[in-house]
């Protein structure tokens, strides 16, 4: 993904340095919003992603005045791809954050991805990946900076036919897809289902509208065999909002649900 502009906020610098614990260790977490006629969607959301996962991270930082400068480096943009890091400072002897400097945000704008639309209105293939990710229930649901098995599971994708893959933990549960998170109904049943993600994935800000949205939302464990009998899927997350599945494992699914399902909420 190109760049279009970053700044460190609140900073005048313009390059971080190589004892920064973010790129030393991951430590530190991140936000990606969508930008559209120079707004930022979801804005209070991502502010309140950035402000709980330093809370659960133990990060100590300040996002005063951050909503305004996202709101003034957003409005120069129709559409892109807004990313907000925190890091959580520069140095600290070891994995040890005694002695490190003051945190940083890092403010970054990038071209938004034009298939995206395309997946939005015609829906996408979907696959099984074979790479399986870790259970690590004191990191569930953060966007954290450590991102090595999506990276892998991104690498398996990008040598596949399949638009994205579900993935599963290392054991067999379903998890989310590459970068999103995942619905779907079962036949003869009126209620999405999603996978909890109590011991791995990411708690998207869609997953978590539409969570809060549904009527009913089922939040269950379920092997990756449970979703053979699916008829009707979607992927979702905060840039691409939400992407009707036309195929899953090569067997046509309805896509009327997710359509529906976007016309009635506002995603």
């Amino acid at each position: 993904m190109s760049l279009l502009y970053f700044e460190i906020f609140q900073r005048d610098e313009r390059t971080v340095p190589i004892t920064e614990r973010a790129l030393a260790y991951g430590d530190g977490l991140f936000t990606t919003a969508k930008i559209s006629y120079g707004k930022i969607e979801l804005i209070d959301e991502h502010i309140n992603r950035l402000r709980q996962g330093a809370q659960r991270l133990g990060i100590k930082v300040s996002l005063n005045g951050l909503v305004e400068r996202l709101g003034a480096i957003a409005s120069e943009y129709e559409i892109a791809v807004l990313k907000v890091v925190i890091s959580a400072g520069e140095g600290g002897r070891g994995y040890s954050r005694i002695n490190s400097c003051s945190q940083k945000i890092l403010i970054s704008v990038h071209p938004f991805p034009e298939y995206y639309f395309d997946w939005q209105q015609n829906g996408i293939s979907l696959g099984v990946a074979k790479t399986a990710i870790g259970i690590n229930p004191l990191l569930a649901g953060l966007k954290h900076l450590n991102r090595l098995e999506q990276i892998i599971v991104r690498q398996e994708l990008d040598a596949r036919p399949e638009d994205d893959l579900v993935v599963t933990d290392c054991q067999g549960n379903v998890i989310e897809v590459s970068a999103g998170n995942l619905f779907w109904l079962h036949l003869n049943s009126k209620t999405w289902q999603t996978p909890a993600l109590d011991s791995a994935g990411v708690n998207g800000l869609i997953r978590q509208n539409l969570v809060e949205q549904l009527d009913s939302v089922e939040e269950i464990t379920v092997q990756i065999g449970g979703l053979v009998n699916a008829r009707s899927m979607f992927i979702c997350n905060s840039v691409m909002g939400v992407v009707p599945i036309k195929t899953y494992l090569d067997k046509p699914l309805d896509v009327a649900p997710v359509m529906q399902l976007k016309k009635h909420f506002e995603l």
